[in-house]
């Protein structure tokens, strides 16, 4: 990730700081039985006793990883690890189908994980399914979450199964 860059001590601090709240604000389960309720049960839980509501400081550029502004260099770093984050560790939670096998479909009420790559540093998105759409052979391959106020059509490549419905 550093790549030519070099960087001081208090950079590499401040960004091993960052990546430990990114990996301790991961989803692990649903925190309480009440199907309204989307917050996750996260490992900050676990080690702070609350949950760490730390938002994104904004959004840095490739010009900001040189500066001269180390904290600006430290924030680059860390949002270069949450985009390796994304494309690295998230689709080893998608179960990979081809359809060869009958496999769990999606169905109504399981708590799923949305993909979102252009999201913000540190959001986990969690959701419940309202509808699924099944193809001609019975397999769901779309289904439809609340975000907010509204309602979208994800595919399911863009969702990770997090806990199933009972």
């Amino acid at each position: 990730m550093l790549g030519e860059q070099v960087v001081t001590d208090e950079v590499l601090h401040t960004v091993m700081a960052e990546v430990e709240s990114i990996l301790n604000s991961r989803p692990l389960t649903k925190l309480s039985p009440d199907p309204r309720d989307e917050e996750p049960l996260t490992p900050n839980h676990l080690l702070l006793l609350r949950v760490n509501k730390a938002l994104p400081p904004g959004v840095f550029g490739i010009t900001d990883s040189y500066g001269r502004r180390r904290w600006k260099q430290s924030q680059y770093m860390a949002d270069q690890f949450w985009h390796r984050w994304l494309k690295e560790y998230l689709p080893l939670l998608q179960l990979r189908q081809k359809w060869t096998q009958p496999h769990r479909n999606f169905k109504v009420g399981d708590l799923v994980l949305v993909v979102n790559e252009n999201g913000p540093r540190c959001q986990w998105p969690l959701r419940r399914v309202l509808e699924v759409y099944p193809d001609k052979e019975g397999l769901v391959r779309q289904v439809e979450v609340k975000v907010g106020d509204k309602i979208f059509k994800r595919p399911i490549v863009k969702l990770c199964l997090l806990e199933s419905a009972l």
